[in-house]
């Protein structure tokens, strides 16, 4: 990733993408800083397409803050377009796609975290949406129905559905 300025003064970063090298183009209102930002983005975006992941929220928001030309740019060049934030119904058939070699009694118990995920949040509740709030929330209505340790075990089983977001529902709810 390498941000400079042209003999004509416009701003330009540069980066390769499936062995091309590609040029965003800045323009002359941006300064060093400014162009240092946008490639750090860029290097963001990168890092967590090539991981297979999809953008997080932070970086979508950093993407939102730039200008609407560099906005288009990046759009044109393929680095935001159809990047989307998983949400829980589609993370729950991917989970249950890579589970699928377990037995039938560990397939059901995840099966069974999952229907209450969906119950409480809702099938179309953004990953990236879920507060920690909302973790005790889910937390609480378990406490008041089930005796703590069934609530213990069955939030250890839904932080396994997704072990970087844990729903926040871990020892640290």
């Amino acid at each position: 990733m390498k941000e400079y300025k042209t003999s004509q003064g416009a701003w330009q970063v540069n980066y390769c993408q499936h062995g091309k090298q590609r040029t965003i183009h800045l323009g002359r209102r941006f300064d060093s800083a400014s162009a240092n930002r946008v490639a750090k983005i860029v290097s963001e975006i990168q890092t967590f397409r090539k991981r297979g992941e999809p953008l997080p929220l932070e970086v979508l928001r950093k993407v939102e803050s730039l200008p609407e030309n560099v906005r288009k740019s990046f759009d044109k060049h393929g680095l935001i377009g159809g990047v989307g934030v998983l949400t829980l119904g589609e993370l729950l058939e991917k989970f249950y796609e890579t589970r699928s070699h377990l037995k039938t009694v560990s397939q059901c118990k995840y099966k069974n975290c999952g229907k209450h995920l969906i119950a409480f949040f809702g099938k179309d509740c953004r990953i990236d949406a879920i507060q920690k709030l909302d973790c005790e929330g889910f937390k609480n209505r378990y406490l008041a129905k089930f005796s703590a340790c069934t609530v213990s075990r069955r939030l250890r089983s839904c932080g396994a559905i997704e072990p970087e977001v844990r729903f926040g529902l871990t020892s640290r709810c």
